[in-house]
């Protein structure tokens, strides 16, 4: 006789879901690392942007809206999609690369926010635009991600 799946027509998800437990450990963990990214982005730009409040802020404005528009993104893009490992693995691994990018672009951040300096002289609005830019390229792009990790 065949599986209840079949019989009405419909197939068998060949991937069981994971475990409840290791999506707990695994959300936070991803939490957590990502939280502790948001103090190193800090750090990290800090020395390039000005170590003001203004640069927190753009930080964390830049990683809450990278994480809104991943999760509007996700819930369009596949709404109905069956918790997987791989997706799981598929998205930590995709927001590690989007970490590391910034890191090997290295001295290349700093010498575009060197290049960025000279907006001061044209007044506050194109300065805060300059940083803008450099947090969407360093920040934004881990953030719109690690939306994905939690519905993956």
């Amino acid at each position: 006789m065949a599986p209840a799946e079949v019989r009405e027509g419909r197939l068998a998800d060949p991937s069981p879901s994971p475990p409840s437990g290791l999506i707990l450990w695994a959300a936070g963990v991803s939490g957590l690392a990502f939280f502790l990214m948001e103090l190193v982005w800090y750090r990290m730009l800090s020395p390039l942007l000005g170590g003001s409040v203004f640069t927190f802020g753009l930080i964390l404005a830049t990683a809450l809206l990278g994480v809104g528009l991943g999760g509007a993104i996700y819930t369009v893009w596949s709404p109905r999609r069956a918790l997987s490992l791989r997706g799981l693995a598929l998205t930590f691994s995709l927001e590690a690369l989007c970490v590391a990018v910034p890191f090997a672009l290295g001295d290349r951040v700093a010498l575009w926010c060197l290049e960025l300096r000279r907006l001061v002289d044209v007044g506050f609005y194109p300065t805060a635009a300059g940083w803008m830019l450099v947090a969407g390229v360093v920040v934004f792009p881990a953030a719109l991600v690690a939306a994905f990790n939690f519905r993956s």
